[in-house]
């Protein structure tokens, strides 16, 4: 009960405003490779075009590549950092409203969510991951019951390369990297971290004079 309540409070909270149906977008794009069986499986493949467009546009800095929005991306989890709100479009959010009625699909502890990883698609999901490292730890973790984003992060980030082509483990990270933050950031239990860009944190002239550039890797702009 207090769950279902929690879920409904979440959507008001998200686009109360704004209840449409879906409008999918992306029906033309490659169909999701990966050979799992769901109910909504078009859903699914609207929600990785529609991260991956947000990604491209909004962390792809030099060229708006989809490989340059997943390393810019998954490097800013390294510390758990929440995506940027603030371009959140419309169809996102209605992505995102519609995603969430999917409740089979997640679990929910408190304000946070994550993955179902009992569920039926999620276990096909994880076992159609091409990179066998990459799939190996993260049943790991979920054996441990430490399978967080901060953690697989770095991981994932050395293996970035593989997003683009491997479906199913670019669908692991939209939704549960992504889309269960997102639930997150829009439960009264969300907190925004502090920016070192908010007011009260901005660095001197002095400090920022004192600040070492950062050694640009060799495989940085790949």
């Amino acid at each position: 009960m207090k769950k279902n309540i929690l879920f409904a409070l979440v959507l008001l909270l998200f686009l109360s405003c704004n209840q449409k149906k879906l409008e999918y977008q992306f029906n033309d794009k490659e169909d999701l490779t990966f050979t799992c069986e769901y109910q909504n499986k078009a859903l699914i493949k609207e929600a990785l075009y529609t991260f991956e467009e947000y990604i491209e546009k909004n962390y792809a800095a030099i060229d708006h590549r989809t490989i340059e929005g997943y390393r810019s991306y998954l490097h800013l989890l390294y510390d758990n950092s929440p995506p940027a709100s603030e371009y959140f479009s419309d169809h996102l959010k209605d992505v995102v409203n519609t995603l969430l009625k999917e409740e089979d699909l997640w679990v929910q502890e408190g304000y946070n969510f994550t993955l179902n990883y009992n569920n039926p698609f999620v276990k096909c999901l994880i076992e159609n991951i091409e990179d066998k490292d990459i799939k190996n730890t993260l049943n790991i973790l979920k054996q441990t019951n430490t399978l967080k984003a901060e953690v697989v992060a770095p991981i994932f980030y050395e293996k970035k390369n593989l997003m683009v082509k491997d479906k199913a483990l670019a669908t692991y990270v939209a939704l549960d990297m992504f889309y269960a933050k997102v639930f997150h950031m829009n439960t009264p239990g969300y907190v925004r971290k502090k920016k070192i860009t908010d007011a009260k944190y901005k660095m001197s002239a002095d400090e920022v004079s004192k600040l070492k550039p950062v050694p640009l890797k060799k495989d940085s702009l790949k």
